[in-house]
């Protein structure tokens, strides 16, 4: 088992680098001890200064701007849509404010938004500069993230022949992608898999309190059961729980039952359930982790939603765009 505080994987091609912070991982294990690989991209090699015909103030104005929306660090897309929109008045370039965005969506690892912006991506590539660049430092690097966003957007939309071109062009223009693709790759295969199997629904489940309990009975006379799956050492599944109770709150009387499931122990469980005052259900994962194998949990924060007669509706990250898709055609709204 690695352990691991901060580990960086830069992409120099691009000026980005991956970094995960402050939690141990275990790559292709089914077993409780690995978490999600959450990957965040930052800006580090800025390689080029915009430039602008503007003077004095406005010239420092101008560059305050471009630095903030190239900085990595904003997350509110109304504030990011302003500055950008205050850098297009100061006279900043198509291109300047593609890669911005561009990066915006990768750094919140909002792949979803960037897919959508494929068409404005697309349209400004005949005319993309490399010396007027300040996230790509050649044309390969540019044409490889631009491959690796039609490579997702192909995924999404279930186009495995484009899906596996895309992937298979962008990694041999910039081999320095490789790790997102994995992940898309692994995702889409795991997801393939994991909806042909059916749930067992008479597996016995206790709760943190010590009680038990079925996915059956719990399922039972609802729409759908929403499983959790975190572990108290797990910093991003904690940091997500303030999300996950929204969604209990809002879900619960609509008729999807949700629920989180640790993987450790009922001690653990039922200690942090008191701690946090949580009110929902509070389940803890039986011996051995039968569910985790099953579903090919390999890395946590992992959300299930299971249907009443066991059948797999969504297997992924909770911040997955796709969850949202799928809880809607149970006729929810989150």
């Amino acid at each position: 088992m690695a352990s691991v505080n901060l580990m960086e994987i830069s992409i120099y091609g691009i000026g980005l680098s991956y970094k995960i912070r402050n939690f141990r991982f275990m790559i292709f294990n089914l077993f409780k001890e690995s978490i999600l690989l959450k990957i965040s991209f930052i800006a580090i090699g800025l390689f080029s200064i915009a430039s602008t015909p503007l003077l004095g103030e406005e010239a420092v104005e101008f560059d305050a701007i471009i630095s903030d929306i190239f900085s990595g660090e904003i997350q509110d897309e109304s504030i990011f849509n302003n500055k950008l929109e205050n850098a297009r008045t100061l006279g900043a370039s198509t291109q300047l404010l593609i890669e911005a965005r561009m990066l915006f969506y990768i750094v919140n690892q909002d792949y979803a938004g960037l897919a959508s912006y494929l068409p404005e991506i697309d349209k400004a590539s005949d005319n993309w500069v490399p010396g007027e660049s300040k996230i790509f430092r050649d044309t390969k690097s540019y044409e490889g993230m631009r491959s690796a966003i039609h490579a997702y957007n192909a995924q999404t939309h279930n186009d495995i022949d484009a899906f596996e071109k895309y992937s298979k062009n962008a990694f041999w223009l910039d081999p320095r992608l490789a790790p997102i693709l994995t992940t898309w790759i692994h995702n889409y295969r795991r997801v393939s898999i994991t909806s042909n199997i059916q749930i067992p629904l008479d597996m016995i489940i206790q709760y943190s309190n010590g009680n038990m309990t079925t996915l059956g009975a719990l399922v039972k006379g609802k729409k759908a059961l929403l499983l959790d799956f975190w572990a108290t050492w797990c910093g991003p599944c904690i940091a997500l729980m303030p999300a996950l109770i929204e969604k209990a709150k809002k879900l619960d009387p609509q008729g999807v039952l949700v629920a989180g499931m640790n993987i450790e122990s009922v001690s653990k469980a039922e200690q942090f359930r008191k701690k946090e005052n949580i009110n929902f259900t509070w389940l803890v994962e039986p011996d051995k982790n039968p569910l985790s194998k099953l579903l090919m949990i390999d890395s946590i924060p992992r959300m299930i939603l299971i249907d009443n007669e066991g059948n797999v509706l969504f297997n992924g990250h909770p911040n997955d765009p796709s969850f949202h898709d799928v809880i809607t055609t149970l006729r929810v709204k989150l």
